[in-house]
């Protein structure tokens, strides 16, 4: 060979060159977003040089805050965790970090004093941030009729005996009722009480009592009447045992709108891929945990999210068949249909909610303004 490289010799090492390149490229850390590696190849042929570039696109998960989940512990909001447990999310190429909130007005705090990109809020505080200016849209629903929760009166075995209440019509003038915080769910359905038993303004106290646990104390000290109770395991046994007995089921009420999904107007600017990912996502879950209703995984997942033990798991087994029983038409097709707003759905609650004195008034084109639901696909 008379010391001399073959041609070819050369295009091998250039090419195992760039080989090596592109596994180290492949290799490293890189930073949580789309990359895209434009790497220059110089190509020896015969003595004709040939300039050719290649592009790789490296798919790297981008990872999302959103106060997506307000109670990490509430079942109707159960398709977000089983799409983070079974990883729904990841393969849609998201990655999501609930941040928590204490529900009402205070997950519109969080939506706006973090990074996150959207979240889940009840109606109520969601429409009065933005009618008050706030850069938000509402972006589909996250539990349109999900609802897992009771308005509880002590029961035949509870230590004070039981509520004299046993049923709307008997709610007596001068009730106490309470609910967690301004512009929560808990503090609609105190509403709706008050409504369905004909009391007007001044017949009626409303507590404010800061939060779930609160609101119980208060109940079983006797300082109030009506209670909140969520559907979760430890609640639910509760129910069973006659300690509480359930006066009004939050999903038996026609017009009732569980929690809608927020998105900042930057999220829906800059990275409108999140939220179609999201919902995504979100429908993947919802269809497994139809296929899996009668699971020990779905229980498992739900005494994951609500923080249970294995004492509770029958609880969390009756909660699940709440949720998913369709005997009547009402199972996770109906609680949770495509994640798409109802508008006939949201203008009842809002307009009811005026009525209870909670909102002034519902400005002619708001909705159109403010409901930008087309990233929810058509079917789920």
């Amino acid at each position: 060979m008379n010391g001399t490289k073959p041609k070819w010799l050369g295009l091998i090492l250039t090419l195992g060159l760039i080989g090596a390149m592109v596994s180290l490229a492949c290799s490293s850390s890189t930073p949580a977003q789309v990359v895209e590696k434009v790497v220059e190849v110089t190509v020896v042929v015969e003595r004709e040089v040939v300039n050719v570039v290649t592009q790789e696109e490296i798919k790297i998960v981008a990872p999302i805050e959103a106060v997506w989940q307000v109670y990490s512990w509430y079942p109707p909001f159960m398709p977000g965790t089983v799409g983070m447990v079974k990883g729904f999310f990841e393969e849609e190429g998201i990655s999501i970090s609930p941040l928590e909130s204490r529900g009402g007005a205070d997950s519109i705090r969080v939506l706006q004093t973090t990074g996150a990109a959207f979240g889940t809020s009840a109606v109520i505080a969601a429409i009065t941030a933005i009618g008050a200016g706030e850069p938000l849209k509402i972006i589909g629903s996250s539990a349109p009729r999900g609802s897992a929760a009771w308005q509880v009166v002590r029961g035949p075995n509870h230590p004070l005996g039981p509520s004299p209440i046993t049923s709307v019509e008997d709610i007596p003038v001068g009730v106490k009722i309470t609910a967690s915080r301004p512009g929560s769910q808990s503090e609609q359905m105190a509403f709706v009480n008050a409504d369905m038993a004909g009391l007007s303004d001044g017949e009626w106290e409303l507590i404010h009592s800061g939060g779930v646990s609160a609101n119980i104390a208060l109940l079983d000290e006797g300082i109030i009447d009506i209670g909140f109770a969520p559907g979760v395991p430890r609640f639910a046994g509760n129910v069973a045992s006659g300690h509480w007995t359930i006066l009004v089921a939050w999903d038996e009420i026609d017009w009732w709108l569980d929690s809608i999904q927020v998105a900042k107007d930057s999220t829906i600017k800059n990275h409108p891929e999140y939220i179609r990912a999201y919902w995504k996502g979100s429908c993947a879950a919802k269809n497994w945990m139809i296929e899996n209703a009668d699971s020990d995984e779905l229980v498992s997942i739900l005494m994951q999210q609500t923080g249970t033990d294995e004492d509770g798991r029958s609880a969390a087994k009756f909660i699940i068949d709440q949720l998913m029983d369709d005997s009547q038409g009402r199972g996770a097709d109906w609680r949770w249909g495509n994640f798409k707003v109802d508008i006939e759905h949201l203008l009842s609650n809002l307009q009811r909610n005026i009525g209870f004195g909670n909102l002034e008034h519902i400005p002619a084109n708001l909705l159109d303004m403010i409901v930008q639901d087309d990233f929810v696909p058509a079917t789920c």
